[in-house]
């Protein structure tokens, strides 16, 4: 999904360091959508917004926008 009016931007040049082990990102910002990818613990994307109601971050992740649970990742 694209990020709404319920989320929380401004990408200040901040990124989005996976804190969990084998973590799936998905299209949307939840456990129903589909997965895109699994990543690897440590590795960093490019931050785009957070979903306040959800907890999910959304990530640039090759060239598109991709959700990572707030549980399995850190914002800095």
């Amino acid at each position: 999904t694209t990020p709404t009016a319920d989320t929380k931007g401004g990408n200040d040049m901040k990124q989005v360091t996976v804190t969990g082990a084998n973590v799936n990102i998905r299209s949307g910002d939840s456990t129903k959508y589909g997965i895109i990818a699994t990543l690897k613990k440590g590795v960093k994307y490019e931050y785009v917004a957070s979903s306040v109601s959800t907890g999910w971050h959304a990530i640039r992740y090759d060239g598109k926008i991709a959700w990572i649970s707030n549980k399995y990742s850190t914002v800095k």
